[in-house]
């Protein structure tokens, strides 16, 4: 998956940067249940659970409004963790560090570089932790594949920055090698080569598979959508 896993937006929900960096936080803050409410037991966020009978704000929202009805209200909620009057506003400190950490550096924002690997704002696109897990695996001399998975619409821009790493011309990663000039497999990823994107297409009777396209039908349209496509060496399955 690529919305915040790599990428800390959602072009699905709307979701902005502190939108999600709120719900991170909310999922690592523990307290305790009293009389209803959820009371913040956490000065800092942490993924352990400190105490086996605490819970975390997001577990006690999925308690409290359950089921895939009440999602909104839970995300809404979520959002909003360390604002004024709300459960979290004692780690709104935390909020800030994190969203300075997905600042891009001093002295890059506004680049050309960073133009060139699409990074036109002053916050990183695609977090940096992922670009080093890749340069940990390649320095291992593991073999890994890397595959971008998306409800949203942002591949394009996610293929534009991953390929700018992978030559070299990442600003904050600069003289990378993995687009095989060193003789390593070139793990570069495209939108124009029709066998190495595509797209799911579910229906309670079959799955479809189309390569070469990233189009979604629309109303009841099914197969038939891809069939109709030139996919300029595609195919379906």
């Amino acid at each position: 998956g690529v919305l915040q896993l790599i990428v800390m937006v959602d072009s699905i929900t709307g979701k902005s940067m502190d939108d999600i960096m709120n719900t991170v936080i909310a999922s690592a803050a523990w307290g305790e249940v009293e009389d209803g409410s959820w009371k913040c037991r956490s000065t800092e966020p942490t993924v352990k659970r400190p105490r086996e009978e605490y819970c975390s704000y997001f577990e006690f929202l999925e308690g409290r409004y359950p089921g895939k009805y009440n999602k909104q209200t839970r995300d809404d909620l979520c959002c909003v963790f360390t604002s004024a009057g709300h459960e979290g506003v004692g780690l709104k400190a935390h909020l800030g560090s994190l969203l300075q950490a997905l600042r891009l550096p001093e002295g890059m924002e506004g680049g050309e570089q960073a133009k060139g690997a699409g990074l036109t704002g002053s916050s990183v696109f695609i977090v940096p932790a992922f670009f080093e897990l890749l340069l940990y695996l390649k320095k291992e001399g593991r073999s890994f594949s890397v595959v971008f998975r998306t409800f949203g619409k942002e591949l394009g821009e996610v293929v534009h920055e991953f390929n700018a790493f992978c030559e070299g011309n990442h600003p904050m990663f600069p003289g990378v090698v993995m687009d095989g000039r060193d003789g390593d497999p070139d793990m570069r990823a495209s939108l124009t080569d029709p066998s190495k994107f595509g797209t799911f297409f579910r229906t309670s009777g079959s799955t479809t598979l189309a390569l070469g396209t990233i189009e979604q039908p629309t109303g009841s349209q099914g197969r038939e959508f891809y069939e109709a496509l030139d996919l300029e060496g595609g195919r379906k399955g």
